[in-house]
């Protein structure tokens, strides 16, 4: 070796080749290795250095062909690759052994995770040649998105075979993050900050940056969207552990439910366990549904700036030129239901009393159902009242027990669909959990901490400060825009945009507005346009003013207004669900989960509070129609496969 560090080659700095002239044989051995030759200036590198280059050089030069077919019986090949793993693997290894403490101090267990480099043992690695498997050292280099990856991608099995390049040029780092999956296949993701790299396995290829997007979008750089879907994407092609890897354990009550809730999917409805035909759990007095405990705050919306218009033709602009005489309409369709279980449906304060009543501290009950709240509107789009309730209670407890939402935990961990793919959704609890699925989107916004956007989604956001029980704010949900323009409509017939009449319709309704359906005629999807630099719900505003106009002329909340256009408008605007609140319909979920699990109504309601076990129904399906209203997104509806995954089918 100090032959090696004495062995120098020099490299004149103007010159446009490297390590190519050898240095004067007076310089050899200088201790500081310049000299001068011929006019140029040079600086010496010792020899083993020079290898080292070249053996760095090696996975390029495989890679993009120039060392010939990868194959044993091709010296080139082999002898670049043998150097590469003596200078890259075996050096560092001996040097790390030899200054290491004994402890190898392991992070993750499993075949994969995070290694120490004597952990090592290429001949037991499954990974393609040339790449390096994954350590703490290289890890802790490695850049903030391929971190966020790693940690994901053993957060959700630490068995995964994981290998991480690092590698470099003038243009900048360009890191390579291997992904071996149980069944075989690798996936390669390339994080770099220009070009498009090359696509060196086949199986699965993807490129992002080298730090996380800002939610800002910015001219030519990725967005933080489809930075997430790319994410959703490849932690997609990871199967959970079938060890349960570094996953707290399934609570019992909650491998119970799971269980069992499998098992009555397997019967009709009507052989399901049914709730009791008796009195509320709660106290559903007026007085007890009129307390307020939760601060009245008024809930933001997003808004366009005074003098600009809205999108398609400044359409909700003309509804608002009208809107205390489409308020007046509402008003008068629905004051009949003021008082009954129409108007009650975000009034969740008996859930709060009910828990106080059993010894939980009001602030902790606020907080518990605080966080319930956000999983209920997470996994509200396109689904009905009773299947939301259920996704967001089963989110809620796999969230406090440390379990990723799509990880099945229930018996259809071991269903395996043809094509090999894995059940996203636990049988009986359906959820939208593709690549792009809604659900899935709004739950990694919760659990990110980030927050559903008042701004992007200001319908989910709104549902759940409705939910936590402050009611100044509207849910302007599908119904609610299809019920307001059918008020447009009986106020002048022929009144509404076009832009509001999905196209087959449009000369239908213009050569006779009195055939105006709202359930099937509407083009409900609220437009955004970009508002700083920003895409914005814009339209929104107009119909949350217009029920909040609406709530005025009837002597209640904004929220409650919205509630009582749902159920005093639902025969028209199409909507599925039952005239139940959400008070109602945990009652009925207690109620059976009770029966169910042999425990009192008591202990699973505090059990479901605190988000430690979900809750059955016997009811099962999803709906185009959906939850009293946060549905219809353009996305479309589970696939039959997704639907048997499920148990709906």
């Amino acid at each position: 070796m100090v032959d090696g560090l004495l062995n120098m080659r020099s490299r004149p700095y103007l010159s446009e080749n490297l390590f190519d002239i050898p240095v004067d044989e007076g310089t050899r051995s200088a201790i500081l290795p310049l000299a001068k030759r011929g006019g140029q200036r040079s600086i010496a590198f010792p020899q083993m250095a020079l290898d080292a280059y070249q053996s760095y050089l090696a996975p390029y030069q495989a890679y993009s062909g120039e060392l010939g077919m990868p194959s044993v019986d091709n010296p080139a090949f082999t002898d670049a690759t043998t150097q590469f793993g003596v200078d890259f693997g075996l050096l560092p290894a001996l040097g790390t052994a030899a200054i290491a403490k004994q402890t190898p101090n392991v992070l993750r267990s499993g075949a994969g995770g995070l290694l120490d480099y004597e952990d090592i043992d290429l001949r037991k690695s499954n990974l393609p040649q040339l790449s390096i498997p994954l350590t703490k050292k290289n890890y802790e280099k490695a850049d903030e998105v391929s971190k966020l990856l790693i940690d994901k991608i053993l957060e959700k099995n630490p068995d995964i075979e994981l290998g991480f390049n690092r590698s470099g040029s003038a243009a900048g780092s360009s890191n390579y993050l291997t992904v071996l999956t149980p069944d075989g296949k690798i996936a390669e993701i390339r994080m770099s900050d220009h070009g498009t790299g090359t696509h060196r396995l086949k199986d699965y290829f993807d490129q992002l940056p080298l730090s996380v997007p800002p939610s800002e979008k910015t001219f030519g750089k990725i967005s933080l969207e489809s930075f997430n879907k790319s994410v959703d994407e490849i932690l997609n092609l990871i199967p959970p552990s079938d060890k349960g890897g570094l996953l707290n354990d399934v609570p019992d009550d909650m491998a119970r439910v799971l269980d069992l809730k499998a098992k009555e999917m397997e019967l009709t409805p009507d052989k399901r366990t049914q709730p009791d035909a008796v009195q509320n759990y709660f106290d559903t007095s007026p007085e007890a549904y009129n307390r307020q405990y939760a601060e009245q705050a008024e809930i933001s919306v997003p808004r366009v700036p005074e003098g600009v218009a809205m999108p398609q033709k400044n359409r909700a602009g003309k509804l608002a030129a009208v809107e205390d005489d489409v308020a007046d309409i509402i008003a008068k369709r629905v004051a009949p239901f003021v008082g009954t279980n129409a108007q009650y449906f975000y009034n969740t304060a008996p859930i709060i009393d009910k828990a106080v009543d059993l010894g939980v501290p009001k602030k902790e009950a606020m907080s518990q159902l605080n966080k319930f709240a956000d999983y209920y509107a997470a996994t509200s789009p396109r689904t009905q009242t009773e299947p939301n309730l259920r996704s967001a209670s089963l989110t809620y407890s796999k969230s406090n027990a440390g379990i990723p939402f799509d990880q099945v935990v229930g018996p259809n961990k071991d269903l395996m669909m043809s094509g090999g793919e894995v059940p996203m959704n636990e049988k009986g609890y359906p959820m939208i959990l593709g690549p792009s699925g809604t659900h899935r989107m709004r739950l990694n916004e919760i659990e990110s901490g980030e927050g559903i956007s008042y701004k992007t989604n200001p319908k989910p956001y709104t549902f759940a400060e409705n939910v936590k029980g402050n009611l100044t704010g509207v849910t302007a949900d599908t119904h609610a825009i299809r019920g307001a323009l059918d008020a447009m409509n009986e106020r002048e017939l022929g009144s509404i945009p076009d832009e509001f009449i999905l196209k087959p319709f449009r000369e239908m309704y213009k050569d006779d507005p009195t055939s105006f359906d709202p359930a099937t005629m509407v083009d409900d999807q609220l437009k955004s346009q970009k508002i700083k630099g920003e895409s914005v719900q814009t339209e929104y505003a107009v119909f949350s003013d217009l029920y909040k106009n609406v709530a005025k002329k009837l002597g209640v909340t904004p929220a409650e207004a919205q509630a009582l256009a749902w159920f005093g408008t639902g025969n028209k605007t199409g909507l599925a669900s039952p005239e139940k609140t959400l008070v109602d319909l945990i009652s009925e979920r207690v109620d059976v989960t009770s029966k169910a699990l042999g425990q009192t109504k008591d202990e699973v309601f505090k059990k479901f509070l605190s988000g430690k076990i979900p809750l059955m129904s016997f009811v099962g399906g999803v709906t185009a129609a959906g939850t009293a209203g946060l549905l219809n997104e353009t996305e479309p509806a589970m696939s039959p496969k997704q639907m048997y995954q499920a148990g709906i089918i």
